[in-house]
């Protein structure tokens, strides 16, 4: 080990995302009450979020709360090129779940928000972000998938069937640039994300029903995460029974079996 350090209070605190660029790690959680670490004092009402920024030998070099009228936990932390950090949340309004992004500002003067409610209240997870990708231009793509109606600032979306998968763009300050749906009439969702260019996106999920994005014979067939090789694709997830990602059939030894693949540009 090279090093461990705490982050807690009398309550329930947690560190749940990290990412690193240059020197500098990232970090985003949550916490309850107070919290002292390294010699700074967090304080909160409720569960509420916090980032900080540690150098690669674990001293802290800037801690910031992000408040909140409900409690929230974190999710995906990204950072760009200029230190701008974009942070997906999920917003615990009981007795619903819905998602909420932030941007911080490189000086960290700046908290731009953008929250994605809907209007269902049936105890379920009704938005949920599973993924940030930086566009190479200073803004963001996201996936996840949401239920009933949300607004991912261009206009109410509705899904087609129980859940559907999105993808949405924002720019750094999380002005809204476009929005797509994926789904039919089962659950669907979008669970890995990943750029070709900044115009051109891969995701990749799961569905129940009938939807023509990925070949399958089981009950189960799940893109979990996706990631780019120069210009190839890279993907892993999780089938039964006999998958086909693309010209290779697979088939599970168990229950469930795990796949990673590569494919040549885009997924076919």
């Amino acid at each position: 080990m090279v090093w461990a350090k705490a982050f807690g209070g009398p309550n329930d605190d947690d560190l749940q995302a990290i990412t690193i660029r240059d020197d500098r790690v990232f970090i985003a959680g949550a916490f309850t009450g107070g919290v002292e670490f390294q010699g700074m004092v967090f304080t909160s009402s409720i569960m509420n979020l916090c980032v900080l920024e540690l150098s690669t030998d674990g001293e802290l070099r800037w801690g910031y709360t992000i408040p909140s009228k409900v409690a929230q936990v974190a999710g995906t932390i990204r950072v760009a090129a200029d230190y701008r950090i974009f942070l997906a949340a999920a917003s615990l309004a009981n007795p619903k779940i819905d998602a909420e992004l932030y941007s911080l500002s490189p000086d960290r003067q700046t908290l731009s928000a953008r929250p994605l409610p809907t209007a269902l209240y049936n105890g379920n997870v009704n938005v949920s972000l599973q993924g940030i990708v930086l566009d190479g231009t200073g803004g963001i793509v996201v996936g996840g998938y949401f239920a009933d109606t949300v607004d991912f600032g261009g206009g109410p979306r509705t899904a087609n069937g129980s859940q559907d998968g999105f993808a949405a763009a924002y720019t750094a300050t999380l002005d809204y640039r476009w929005s797509t749906l994926v789904g039919g009439p089962g659950y669907d969702d979008i669970s890995g994300i990943a750029l070709l260019s900044a115009d051109h996106a891969v995701v990749g999920g799961g569905f129940r029903g009938t939807m023509q994005v990925f070949h399958g014979v089981g009950y189960y067939n799940m893109a979990y995460g996706l990631a780019i090789d120069n210009d190839n694709t890279v993907g892993v997830g999780a089938f039964s029974n006999v998958t086909n990602p693309g010209g290779h059939f697979l088939a599970s030894t168990g229950g469930m079996d795990g796949f990673v693949v590569k494919w040549s540009g885009w997924p076919p």
